[in-house]
């Protein structure tokens, strides 16, 4: 007998897909920092300022990626 039902299971993520979840805020976050720090340099900003730009980046960019994986169900 063929399963016709397509409705989608509201399982809950297992602890491997929510520390996946969390490793790719993350690393979304050091790209973002990496990338401010580089451009923030090439336009002469101080080597403080860079830092800081950097670090305000990580924070709001893995910020960001963690709401939105909570809103998908992810954590």
């Amino acid at each position: 007998m063929v399963n016709t039902n397509h409705t989608p299971t509201n399982a809950d993520p297992s602890t491997a897909e929510k520390v996946m979840a969390i490793i790719i805020a993350v690393c979304s976050g050091m790209i973002a920092g990496l990338v401010t720090f580089i451009v923030s340099r090439h336009l002469h900003a101080d080597a403080l300022e860079a830092i800081v730009y950097s670090g305000a980046s990580f924070l709001g960019v893995s910020g960001f990626v963690k709401v939105v994986e909570e809103k998908l169900g992810l954590l």
